[in-house]
Protein backbone atom coordinates (compact mmCIF):
# COMPACT_ATOMS: atom_id res chain seq x y z
CA UNK A 1 0.00 0.00 0.00
CA UNK A 2 1.45 3.75 -0.87
CA UNK A 3 1.49 6.35 2.01
CA UNK A 4 0.57 10.03 0.59
CA UNK A 5 1.80 12.82 2.23
CA UNK A 6 -1.20 15.48 3.00
CA UNK A 7 -0.85 18.99 2.27
CA UNK A 8 -1.82 21.75 5.09
CA UNK A 9 -3.99 24.35 4.09
CA UNK A 10 -3.86 27.39 6.10
CA UNK A 11 -7.37 28.91 5.04
CA UNK A 12 -10.08 26.09 5.62
CA UNK A 13 -13.12 28.78 4.60
CA UNK A 14 -11.31 29.04 0.73
CA UNK A 15 -11.67 27.13 -2.29
CA UNK A 16 -8.56 24.49 -2.44
CA UNK A 17 -6.23 25.32 -5.21
CA UNK A 18 -6.29 21.89 -6.50
CA UNK A 19 -3.31 22.86 -8.84
CA UNK A 20 -0.73 23.67 -5.93
CA UNK A 21 -1.57 20.18 -4.16
CA UNK A 22 0.32 17.07 -5.33
CA UNK A 23 -1.18 14.35 -7.16
CA UNK A 24 -0.69 10.26 -7.28
CA UNK A 25 -1.48 7.93 -9.51
CA UNK A 26 -3.56 5.51 -8.68
CA UNK A 27 -2.47 2.24 -10.53
CA UNK A 28 -3.84 -0.95 -7.95
CA UNK A 29 -6.37 -3.24 -9.88
CA UNK A 30 -6.81 -5.93 -7.21
CA UNK A 31 -10.53 -6.79 -8.45
CA UNK A 32 -9.39 -6.93 -12.43
CA UNK A 33 -10.44 -9.72 -14.47
CA UNK A 34 -9.70 -8.26 -17.82
CA UNK A 35 -10.80 -4.64 -20.57
CA UNK A 36 -8.66 -1.72 -19.99
CA UNK A 37 -7.04 -0.24 -16.69
CA UNK A 38 -8.45 3.11 -16.85
CA UNK A 39 -6.55 5.57 -14.80
CA UNK A 40 -7.00 7.39 -11.83
CA UNK A 41 -5.68 10.16 -10.01
CA UNK A 42 -5.75 11.40 -6.33
CA UNK A 43 -5.33 14.76 -4.56
CA UNK A 44 -5.61 14.77 -0.65
CA UNK A 45 -5.57 17.93 1.51
CA UNK A 46 -6.27 18.79 5.46
CA UNK A 47 -7.04 21.85 6.90
CA UNK A 48 -7.83 22.60 10.42
CA UNK A 49 -11.64 21.43 10.02
CA UNK A 50 -11.50 19.62 6.68
CA UNK A 51 -10.71 16.29 4.58
CA UNK A 52 -10.05 17.54 1.12
CA UNK A 53 -10.31 14.83 -1.53
CA UNK A 54 -10.41 14.70 -5.48
CA UNK A 55 -9.97 11.74 -7.88
CA UNK A 56 -9.84 12.58 -11.76
CA UNK A 57 -10.82 9.60 -13.56
CA UNK A 58 -10.72 7.85 -16.96
CA UNK A 59 -14.00 5.51 -17.65
CA UNK A 60 -14.93 4.54 -20.83
CA UNK A 61 -17.86 3.19 -19.60
CA UNK A 62 -19.80 5.26 -16.97
CA UNK A 63 -22.35 3.72 -15.22
CA UNK A 64 -24.08 4.83 -11.44
CA UNK A 65 -27.33 3.50 -10.55
CA UNK A 66 -26.95 3.95 -6.73
CA UNK A 67 -27.81 7.68 -5.47
CA UNK A 68 -28.64 7.40 -1.34
CA UNK A 69 -26.15 7.11 1.15
CA UNK A 70 -24.69 3.99 2.25
CA UNK A 71 -26.36 2.24 -1.20
CA UNK A 72 -23.61 -0.71 -2.61
CA UNK A 73 -21.97 1.93 -4.63
CA UNK A 74 -18.89 -0.48 -5.92
CA UNK A 75 -21.38 -1.81 -8.17
CA UNK A 76 -21.38 1.44 -10.03
CA UNK A 77 -18.76 3.16 -11.08
CA UNK A 78 -16.88 4.51 -8.22
CA UNK A 79 -13.68 5.26 -6.38
CA UNK A 80 -12.23 4.02 -2.87
CA UNK A 81 -10.56 5.80 -0.23
CA UNK A 82 -8.99 4.25 2.68
CA UNK A 83 -7.05 6.78 5.39
CA UNK A 84 -5.84 5.59 9.08
CA UNK A 85 -6.69 8.86 11.66
CA UNK A 86 -3.68 7.54 14.40
CA UNK A 87 -1.50 4.73 11.71
CA UNK A 88 0.48 4.69 14.42
CA UNK A 89 -1.28 4.25 17.53
CA UNK A 90 -4.66 1.45 15.99
CA UNK A 91 -5.03 -0.47 13.06
CA UNK A 92 -8.55 0.72 12.71
CA UNK A 93 -9.25 2.72 9.38
CA UNK A 94 -11.65 4.17 7.18
CA UNK A 95 -13.36 3.71 4.08
CA UNK A 96 -15.30 6.03 1.77
CA UNK A 97 -16.54 4.91 -1.35
CA UNK A 98 -18.10 7.53 -3.74
CA UNK A 99 -19.67 6.94 -7.21
CA UNK A 100 -19.88 8.81 -10.16
CA UNK A 101 -23.11 10.71 -8.90
CA UNK A 102 -21.72 11.52 -5.63
CA UNK A 103 -23.30 8.99 -3.74
CA UNK A 104 -21.22 7.72 -0.91
CA UNK A 105 -20.87 4.18 1.21
CA UNK A 106 -19.12 5.35 4.38
CA UNK A 107 -17.55 2.59 6.45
Amino acid sequence: MKSYPLTWLQDCESPVAWDTIPEIEIACFPWYEKGDKQRTWAQAAISEKFLHVRFRCEDKHIYAQFTQPNDPVSRDSCVEFFFAPEPDVSLWYFNLEINCVGAILFG
